[in-house]
């Protein structure tokens, strides 16, 4: 049964080589450092192993890796999809509410606007910007049998992002 949904932006990519496309852009130092952090902050309030998702964008697996590893996962855990690149909040809803039902926690890594537009549709407070490795998790005050139920019932409970653990 459904009972957590975060969605994590990637972590801080570089623009050091411009040669290289945008789907293949590898973390910055910044995103080397922020991603195990915001992986051992999420890990230590949820710790039920998680499902994880995520873009095809180098960026976005990479910062994917390092909360598998967390979890103790490994690399070949993690479920890739090109859909996921660059996908809009509609898409974003789409996955979730797709999701097999026996899983109870997942973690989706994809791009903004896609990532704030959405946690914006499902919660009371206005976020501007949901920064690189910011996480936005979603539950359900009730038990939801379905991810389908669990998107029409479910509202925003944390956000949060490397700056606040600096």
């Amino acid at each position: 049964m459904p009972e957590i949904f975060s969605l994590i932006r990637h972590a801080k990519s570089s623009w050091s080589d411009l040669t290289i496309s945008d789907h293949d852009r590898p973390l910055n130092k910044r995103g080397k450092f922020d991603a195990p952090l915001m992986a051992k902050r999420y890990r230590m309030k949820h710790s039920l192993p998680p499902m994880i998702l995520s873009s095809t964008a180098k960026r976005a697996f990479f910062t994917a890796k390092e909360f598998s590893k967390i979890y103790g996962m490994s690399k070949n855990d993690i479920k890739q999809d090109t859909s996921l690149y660059h996908c809009d909040e509609n898409q974003i809803e789409e996955h979730v509410a797709l999701l097999p039902n026996r899983i109870k926690h997942v973690l989706l890594f994809a791009h903004n606007p896609g990532i704030t537009y959405f946690a914006n549709n499902y919660s009371k407070i206005n976020i501007d910007n949901v920064p690189t490795t910011g996480i936005v998790t979603f539950t359900c005050s009730t038990q939801q049998e379905t991810w389908e139920s669990f998107v029409d019932n479910m509202m925003l409970t944390e956000f949060i992002y490397p700056k606040m653990f600096k």
